[in-house]
């Protein structure tokens, strides 16, 4: 699946991101290493993102309210927006050099994320 989101920029309609997806950044193959995966098995921070999420979605009562739930936490996780953001480049390359694995040189993709939120 890696190989086919290089080789087209998308993933098709139901596909699922499965666990060891890859991605290496626009024009990079995936499999060549120095990549960001995904990896529940292995990745706690992406595992209670996750949960973070299921949690407040149970919450939300119809299907609009659960997408701009999950958008909301999405961005937030992932550094937000606007005035927020103004540092994320940064940020990024800041946690990928501290987390990166010295054997593959991938990073995990929960590593790249802002704490979920402990508040119910």
């Amino acid at each position: 699946m890696a190989r086919h989101y290089w080789q087209h920029n998308r993933l098709e309609s139901g596909q699922l991101v499965d666990d060891g997806f890859k991605d290496a950044g626009p024009g990079v193959d995936p499999l060549g290493g120095h990549a960001v995966v995904l990896d529940r098995r292995r990745d706690k921070a992406l595992k209670d993102l996750v949960e973070c999420c299921r949690r407040k979605l149970r919450k939300a009562k119809d299907e609009t309210t659960q997408a701009m739930v999950l958008a909301l936490l999405v961005s937030d996780a992932c550094g937000r927006s606007g005035s927020d953001a103004s540092d994320l480049g940064q940020r990024h390359a800041r946690l990928v050099a501290e987390k990166r694995e010295a054997d593959t040189g991938d990073v995990l993709l929960g590593d790249l994320l802002s704490q979920p939120s402990s508040e119910e």
